[in-house]
């Protein structure tokens, strides 16, 4: 048996990032083992700009058991979005869009002011989207694990 001392585990949150890709729907950009997770922040970065085709973006949770469930709504439309454009997801229910701020703004996100986390259990965070969306982005994803035994690659 491991004992492990659970003032040090619960300090333990961790980060993973993809490498730079353009998105794909149905793309598993997170794969989750060992147990479920809370996203404290999951955010896009544009790299390189998309064309001027509509597209939007959304996240989905599938568990290794049971059934996919969309953990966010589309976001507004992503066309022409400039590298440096930001995407934050808004825990605020699973039916929020996620939150789009320009590189003309900066790209810098707020946040949402709310005390929810998501919780995922084990599988894969994939990335869902409509439309060709030809620009690379990069996601990040700071978690914390409920089980000392997770991880998650990408």
């Amino acid at each position: 048996m491991i004992i492990r001392n659970p003032l040090i585990f619960g300090e333990l949150d961790k980060s993973v990032v993809s490498p730079a890709s353009a998105m794909v729907n149905g793309q598993i950009v997170f794969t989750i083992y060992g147990g479920p997770i809370l996203i404290l922040a999951l955010l896009s970065i544009c790299v390189t700009a998309n064309s001027a085709a509509a597209n939007t973006m959304f996240w989905t949770a599938s568990p290794t058991i049971g059934t996919p469930k969309q953990i966010t709504a589309a976001t507004g439309a992503l066309a022409s979005a400039t590298a440096g454009t930001t995407i934050l997801l808004n825990p605020t229910s699973l039916v929020t869009a996620p939150d789009i701020v320009t590189a003309a703004a900066g790209g810098v996100q707020i946040g949402a002011n709310v005390s929810n986390r998501i919780m995922v259990p084990a599988g894969s965070l994939t990335l869902g989207c409509s439309g060709v969306n030809p620009g690379t982005w990069q996601h990040y994803l700071r978690y914390s694990p409920l089980s000392p035994d997770v991880v998650v690659n990408v």
